[in-house]
């Protein structure tokens, strides 16, 4: 469930930076799934964090479906700093999948990682800790 969003069907060309099948994959994997989610609309795709609207502290644990490159979708794991003034991110890694490849296991799975918090224990099979590209903001 995406706590925050009321019609989060994405519309053609609303992430510009992203292929619209990934943004359907993984926000209809999102509304369906049995946690609650919090969607961050962003220049180069969008956030998720686990969480919920009425929850009193800020959520700390994010992905960020984005592309890095042509026809590939790209899902970042990261924990935001626990000091406010610090924009640094906590890297977990990333899966990267060519858009046509992109199934709503995928989706399942990374939420289902996010909603643990991060944890060894639930990673998505095909986790890179390592990644070769600059994640955008």
């Amino acid at each position: 469930m995406i706590a925050n969003e009321t019609d989060i069907q994405p519309r053609p060309g609303e992430f510009p930076q992203l292929a619209d099948h990934a943004a359907s994959v993984f926000l209809g994997a999102a509304r369906d799934h049995s946690e609650s989610f919090l969607l961050f609309r962003a220049a180069a795709g969008f956030e998720l964090a686990h969480g919920s609207s009425e929850s009193t502290s800020a959520p700390r644990t994010f992905m960020k479906v984005c592309s890095i490159r042509p026809d590939h979708t790209l899902v970042f794991f990261y924990k935001r700093s626990l000091l406010p003034f610090r924009r640094d991110r906590l890297s977990y890694g990333g899966c990267e999948w060519r858009d046509d490849d992109l199934r709503t296991e995928h989706a399942r799975t990374s939420l289902d990682f996010l909603a643990s918090g991060l944890s060894p224990k639930a990673r998505p099979a095909g986790l890179r800790r390592s990644l070769p590209w600059t994640i955008p903001e």
